[in-house]
Parts: C-alpha cells; structure tokens; sequence
C-alpha cells in the first residue's frame, strides 16, 4: 500500500514553463478576437445609438416646423436662445446656437424695427437655417433646415363643410355607411352580363348537341344496313362520317368601361315634414337607381330595361330644421357623362332650402363639359336655390342655380411647403451628414 502510493507521487512531475507559455499563446489567440468583437459590437452599438438620437434631433426639428409654420419658425430663429419665451421652438433649449443662411438675392427674413421682430417674406420661397449643438440624448449634433414653398398651381376644389350647421344641414353620401352602390351595381351588371353568355353558351352546345346526336343516329342507322347487306354478299356502299357543328366557345364577358356605358344613374331625393308627438320633424329620404339599357340582349333575354336599385344611406332619416341640403354626388361613368345622370329632389317642405350638389372627381377635373340633369319638384311658395361646382340641366327653369364652388384653395393664403431636414456631426463644419428628413406641410 505504501509502495504504491510512492509511486503515484513519483509519478507527479508538476507543469513546466513550456505548457505554461503555450497555453497562454492559445489563451491570447482566443481573447484577441474576442476582445476585437467586443470593441466592434460596442462601436456599432454607439453608431446606432448616435443615429437614432440625430434621427430624434431632426423629426423634433421637422414637428417644430410644422407647429410654427414659416413666420413662426423664422421668428424663432431670431430670437435670443436666453430671451423668455425663446424656447417656443422644440430645439431652442437644446442647442447652442442657430441662424440664418440668406440665399443669394435674398434677406434676412426677419426684420427687427424699435426692438420688434418681424416676418418679411422671402420672394424666392425659400429659406435655410442652420443649428448647432443640439443635444438629444447621449449626443450632440448640428443640423441645417430647408424650408421651400413648393412650385405647383393651387387649384384643389372642395366642400368646406364648417361652412354648413351641422343641425340645419341634411347629409347625402353613400359612402357614410360604406355603401358604394356604384361599384355594387357594375358587379350585379357584370354578373347579369356572365350569366347570359352562360345560359346562350349552354342553350346553342344544347341544339348543337341534340343536331349532332341526330346525325350520328342516321349514320350508325346506315352503317347497320350497310353490316347486313354485306353479310348477305351483297354490294353496298358504306356510308360516310356525319358532318357534325363544333361545340361554340363561351364569348368574352363585356369590359367594365362598356357595361358602364350603358347605365343611367338617378338619384332620388325626399324632403318631407311631419308631426310627430307634437313636434314638426323633417324626414330625408333617397334611392340610387341604375337603368341599363338591355335592347341589344346582352345581360338578359327578354326586358329592354333592367333595373336595379339601393337604399337605406340616407332612409327615414329626421331633422329637427333643415336650411341646407349637402349631395355628394359621385358620377357613374365620370364628369365628361354627367348628362347620362340625373339627380331628382322632391320638395314638400315650407320654407327655403339651399341644395350643393358636390360632384366628387379629381382637382384637375374640368366641369365646363356635360351637365348633370337636375329635376326639382317643389310648390311654387317654397324655394330651393342650387349651387355645384359642375355646370346643371336643371327642370323646371325657374329654379335658381349657380354653378360655384363651396370652397377654392386658389388666391388663398394656405400654400404647401416642403421641409428637409439634414442632421450632421457635432462641430459647426457641418461635414459629416448622419440622416436627413423630407416632409411637408400647409402653412396657414
């Protein structure tokens, strides 16, 4: 036993200074790299980090802008950093200065006269200002602001509704109960249109068939004498393949711009007014209705007209006064058609109403072409004065219409800017870009 204990320590030479250098060679071969990747992860980590702040510092900046407008942020950027109130601009607190960079032929954009700042205009439209010092986080960076008023004709028409009160204005518009009978009348038309072509389709493969089935009857009829006479010896002359039709191919369902062409649309409009437990209630009623002209039998095979028709958007619906009556009228087969539709308003009410007839299109539409038909039908004590953007056809021609519009941007004093936005490294040099912002907004 104690032999063999003598030799286990015997055996026990101990770590010599080769091991010991080699391992620490393989420790520094692997904590090298390790420590390389360590730096590099917190390096990119810093860079993501200074981004995300500079991208902070320039969507402040844009939002900044968007709240001040022009004249606001102009004035801004003249005031003193220290001066009360100065900090009214999101960066002016953060940052160690900013100024204007005056384009060429330009001036400043504020003017100060007797200690008063004031805005003067730009003739170019354009503006630039430059920030330093802007600190947002962990960092710190500068920033330059473009602000151009953007080069395009202002001419977008549409219904300022603030100008109706919303108790005395009676709303039509389909699309407020997500109603687009337009586009579900061109599917009924459609399905109409695919359905008939079916039905002939299968009406002449039918006849065909059955005038094939015939033929081929008499020719296996021959064919069988032909058999016996032959069986007997005797001379015949074998009959010939029948002359049989091709089974036709489906036509093509008709485009949508076609079947578009051949609908009239109407809408039908109520005005009437009754008591109601001792209270007087007007009530509102309309109805779409979409005529398609079927004489060349393309969507059924007998009517000459196929009607089709969609309420409930505007049914039964109660006022306690109406004044105004506000139709957003969405055109079936565009403004250039508008004579192929129609809108009728029955009138059953005492006192006057004003009816805007608001033909929903694209800004550049032009409304000098077709009139839309108006039909008014009210006793002659009461009034009813039109107005719409598009030009009328109106019935009876004593009614008074106008063709206006509820609301012209053009002349206004609303005029769309652009903003860009460049956030640089610290430093003023403005050398080192790190992102940029593009936006816009309506200055008013």
């Amino acid at each position: 036993m104690t032999g063999m204990v003598y030799n286990i320590k015997k055996g026990n030479k101990g770590i010599t200074l080769v091991e010991i250098v080699v391992s620490m060679l393989i420790l520094a071969i692997i904590i090298v790299p390790l420590l390389s990747a360590f730096v590099a992860a917190g390096k990119a980590n810093h860079t993501v980090r200074s981004n995300s702040y500079a991208r902070i510092a320039g969507e402040s900046i844009v939002e900044s802008v968007k709240i001040l407008g022009v004249e606001g942020t102009a004035l801004e950027f003249y005031k003193d950093i220290d001066e009360e109130g100065g900090d009214a601009f999101l960066m002016a607190a953060e940052c160690s200065g900013f100024g204007e960079n005056i384009p060429e032929g330009g001036h400043p954009s504020v003017v100060e006269t007797d200690g008063i700042h004031a805005f003067f205009a730009q003739d170019s439209g354009q503006y630039e200002y430059r920030i330093t010092g802007i600190r947002q986080g962990t960092g710190v960076y500068d920033a330059i602001l473009k602000i151009q008023r953007a080069t395009y004709l202002n001419d977008y028409q549409y219904a300022d509704l603030s100008a109706f009160a919303s108790d005395k204005t009676a709303l039509i518009n389909p699309a407020l109960q997500n109603s687009d009978y337009d586009y579900r009348a061109l599917q009924y038309f459609k399905q109409l249109n695919e359905k008939h072509l079916y039905a002939k389709y299968v009406e002449q493969r039918e006849i065909i068939e059955s005038e094939n089935g015939k033929k081929w009857s008499q020719y296996y009829e021959a064919l069988d004498k032909y058999n016996e006479e032959i069986e007997k010896g005797n001379e015949a002359v074998k009959p010939a393949l029948p002359d049989t039709k091709p089974i036709p191919e489906k036509e093509p369902p008709l485009a949508d711009e076609y079947i578009k062409s051949n609908i009239r649309k109407t809408l039908d409009i109520t005005i009437d007014e009754k008591m109601e437990d001792g209270e007087n209630h007007f009530i509102i009623n309309s109805t779409m209705t979409y005529e398609c002209d079927n004489t060349s039998r393309q969507f059924a095979a007998a009517e000459d007209t196929i009607v089709k028709k969609y309420s409930g958007y505007c049914n039964n619906q109660k006022y306690a006064d109406i004044r105004s009556l506000l139709v957003l009228y969405s055109p079936f087969a565009g403004v250039d058609a508008l004579n192929l539709e129609t809108v009728n308003i029955e009138k059953n009410t005492a006192g006057e109403i004003d009816a805007y007839i608001i033909v929903q299109s694209d800004s550049d539409e032009d409304f000098s072409g077709s009139a839309l038909n108006v039909n008014v039908t009210t006793p002659a004590i009461d009034k009813i004065k039109l107005f719409s953007q598009a030009r009328l056809a109106v019935t009876p021609a004593t009614i008074t219409h106008e063709q206006k519009l509820i609301h012209n941007m053009d002349g206004s004093d609303d005029t769309l800017y652009n903003i860009d936005v460049e956030v640089y490294e610290d430093g003023g040099t403005f050398g080192k870009l790190i992102t940029s912002i593009k936006s816009t907004f309506v200055d008013r």
